[in-house]
């Protein structure tokens, strides 16, 4: 409806459509005299690595691992996107096992919607009252691939499912796990390398490849909706 109007009153309107990940085609579908800018090039560098557990289930003992690793070695705040709260709360336990030998005043916060009570922001959440010198680990769903601004971020550790609701064959919503598609790997990615140099770590097999893209958005689409098997295909590294 927006577009028709633009179309419509183009001497007086523009429309500029902005995002990470933009879908060319749909767009050119909506908007078929629009022109379509693509700027590749990033202001700070963003280092990508894959580090992809053989088993589901090793993900979160791995991440846990390569946080206290980060914590150790290297500066900056971390952000962590996991599928739900039930994963937020497993790595922190994880994390909170082990931290006292690297990061003693390291300080964790949750973004997740059940977290927000009435009148809160996402936003308001992610902005902590602790010391402005304090480490900051963030563990969070997708809500902060795109509604939250935070500072500071160095490293960026990205599960390879996002909880969803689906509509069951019952007619009766239901929570499941699809595997992460590009725009949201584009999103969550973006989240590093905004004030300085980042590092994006995939806990996935993960090409990001104009080609590999393409082949990722395809096999999403092509698959039923619900939770999957194993995605790991590579060891990790000793």
């Amino acid at each position: 409806l927006l577009a028709r109007f633009v179309q419509q009153n183009s001497t007086t309107h523009r429309l500029l459509v902005t995002g990470a990940a933009l879908d060319e085609v749909f767009l050119k579908a909506v908007l078929p005299n629009a022109e379509f800018l693509a700027l590749s090039g990033r202001r700070f560098p963003l280092q990508r690595l894959v580090v992809a557990p053989r088993k589901v289930e090793d993900i979160l003992p791995l991440c846990a691992q390569l946080i206290c690793m980060t914590l150790q070695k290297d500066g900056g705040n971390i952000l962590v996107f996991l599928p739900g709260m039930d994963e937020i709360l497993r790595l922190q336990k994880l994390v909170e096992e082990k931290q006292g030998r690297y990061a003693p005043d390291l300080y964790i916060i949750r973004l997740h919607s059940d977290l927000l009570g009435e009148g809160e922001y996402s936003q308001d959440n992610a902005e902590t009252r602790s010391s402005p010198h304090a480490r900051k680990l963030y563990l969070s769903s997708l809500i902060a691939a795109r509604g939250v601004t935070l500072l500071g971020i160095r490293y960026v550790f990205i599960h390879p499912y996002a909880r969803t609701t689906f509509l069951h064959q019952s007619g009766l919503d239901t929570l499941g796990e699809e595997p992460n598609n590009a725009e949201l790997n584009a999103n969550e990615a973006g989240r590093g390398g905004r004030t300085g140099s980042g590092t994006v770590v995939y806990l996935f097999e993960f090409d990001d490849s104009d080609e590999a893209l393409l082949e990722l958005e395809d096999s999403r689409k092509a698959k039923l909706p619900g939770r999957h098997g194993d995605r790991g295909r590579s060891d990790v590294p000793k």
